[in-house]
This record gives C-alpha cells, sequence and structure tokens, in this order.
C-alpha cells in the first residue's frame, strides 16, 4: 500500500469537522398546552438553513410536567427561500407536533412529505428569520399553535402553543 498521498489522520479529522455543519446552541422557548391536557413545559429550538435554502427547525422539551408522558414539541422543514412569514400545516414541506398523555392517549398535528394528509391543525409562524449561509444555524423566533387530535381513538383535542 502507497502511503505516501495519505493525509495525517489530525489533519483528515480536522478536515472533516470543518465540513459537517456548525450547530448554534439552541434557543429558549415554552409549550402551552389546553384542553385535555393542561399545563406548560419549557423547550428548546434550532434551526439550521438547508443547501436548498429551507428551514429545518427543531423543537425539544426540557422537562415535561406530569400529565404529559412524551412530546415532540416541533419539527418542521419549510419550502425554500426560508423566510418570515405564516406557514400552515399544508404549506410546510412536512411538519409535526405530538403530544403522549400519562394516561398514553396520544395527540398530534402532522404532515409527512411522503403522505402529504394531514392530522390535526397546525401553524407555524415565523416573525424574524436571520441571514445565513446554506448549511449553517440560524436564529428564527415565531410562534407554532396548533389543535392536535387523537391518533389512537382517545377523544377531545388538545390546544397547542411554542413561543420562540
Amino acid at each position: 500500500m502507497n502511503t505516501r498521498n495519505l493525509l495525517p489522520l489530525p489533519l483528515l479529522l480536522g478536515l472533516a469537522l470543518a465540513a459537517a455543519p456548525v450547530l448554534a446552541a439552541p434557543l429558549p422557548c415554552t409549550v402551552s398546552l389546553s384542553g385535555v391536557v393542561k399545563g406548560s413545559f419549557e423547550c428548546k429550538v434550532a434551526a439550521v438553513l438547508r443547501g436548498d435554502r429551507s428551514l429545518r427547525l427543531e423543537i425539544t422539551p426540557v422537562k415535561l410536567p406530569k400529565k404529559v408522558k412524551a412530546s415532540i414539541p416541533g419539527e418542521f422543514e419549510v419550502p425554500p427561500p426560508a423566510a418570515a412569514g405564516t406557514y400552515p400545516l399544508h404549506a410546510l414541506v412536512s411538519g409535526k407536533a405530538v403530544v403522549t398523555t400519562s394516561g398514553h392517549a396520544t395527540y398530534a398535528a402532522s404532515r409527512d412529505k411522503r403522505k402529504p394528509a394531514t392530522t390535526g391543525e397546525l401553524t407555524l409562524t415565523l416573525t424574524s428569520v436571520e441571514a445565513a449561509q446554506p448549511h449553517q444555524p440560524i436564529v428564527v423566533h415565531g410562534t407554532v399553535k396548533a389543535r392536535l387530535a387523537p391518533t389512537d381513538g382517545g377523544s377531545g383535542v388538545i390546544e397547542y402553543e411554542v413561543k420562540f
């Protein structure tokens, strides 16, 4: 094996890390629930501008209230070009917000890019979108308002709001 053309391992690792997207520290947010489940919890929001200028937004819980067993506060893909505006669920490439109660009932608002049918109602409003280069973190501010529908035969709805 000819090793003359191989890069030293530290240099190779440094180049690989430099090519990976840099993720900024997530920003704080809050989730408020009413309806079948009432309460609120803290969350964190992180966003990355993709190469096609679409926006990937992820909202993760910090600590859930006792009446919530699990939650995906939000995973959204905003179509290009990412900009401030109002995006109903059907206008997103994909999106979901999910809450599972302590009684194991699951409620959701979702749209999958492979199956464009929607569950529940959801509107993502971006009030500001900071300029960024593709594959870089981006600072966004806004709200998500949703009406989560039961997905497993449960009853009622959960009104859901995220502010970031």
